[in-house]
């Protein structure tokens, strides 16, 4: 029963995954190499503004250059760093931080519709996510749009999001659990919105 159980989870992942990029516009005219941007600044609170960096459907690793203001794709010699499991099933989004003379970035995952690389997107916190990745501790934000029209789902808080949207919990643990290899990201834990609200204000303080 257990193994039929697993069987059938795997296929609502596959399932979930194979929507989600179907969604999704053909990232290959994507070429953020270069661009200008503007960097949100964001104050202690409740709601926070990110910038994206890769897309929701793309397989390439996009990230942002908070000191050139810049937006890359992260390239190994002439090829693009990809992932090595299947296209991100979220946004992955950054809320910059200023620390003295130094930037740094707070990962942010957002359930929602696909936004493109760069844009600005208001976002609420609903949960904090602790791992370990070959021995490095990671903290990471899982947030929805503020905006409804951005929304793929419809929560305000953590009990919530668990409870009517387990399978979006579930597909994003495979992922983030594969996306490096396996075995490679263990202890994966989740915490509340508010948890998440207090992590991204002790940066900001």
């Amino acid at each position: 029963m257990n193994k039929l159980y697993n069987v059938a989870k795997w296929i609502l992942f596959g399932s979930s995954l194979l929507l989600l990029i179907s969604c999704v516009s053909d990232m290959g005219t994507l070429s953020p190499e270069g661009n200008t941007l503007i960097i949100p600044e964001n104050v202690p609170g409740e709601k926070f503004t990110t910038v994206i960096e890769t897309p929701a459907g793309e397989f390439r690793a996009i990230s942002v250059d908070l000191e050139n203001e810049k937006l890359d794709t992260l390239k190994e010699g002439s090829h693009y760093v990809v992932t090595d499991f299947l296209p991100h099933p979220v946004n992955q989004a950054a809320i910059p931080v200023s620390a003295d003379t130094d930037m740094e970035k707070i990962v942010v995952w957002i359930v929602g519709r696909s936004v493109r690389a760069g844009d600005t997107l208001s976002v609420d916190p609903i949960a904090l996510l602790e791992y370990t990745l070959e021995g490095q501790s990671k903290s990471e934000i899982l947030a929805v749009p503020s905006d409804p029209a951005h929304q793929t789902i419809q929560v305000e808080n953590f009990s919530e999001f668990i409870i009517e949207y387990d399978g979006v919990k579930y597909l994003l643990e495979g992922w983030l659990r594969n996306r490096h290899g396996l075995g490679k990201v263990s202890q994966l834990s989740w915490k509340d919105q508010v948890k998440a609200q207090n992590y991204i204000n002790a940066k900001l303080e």
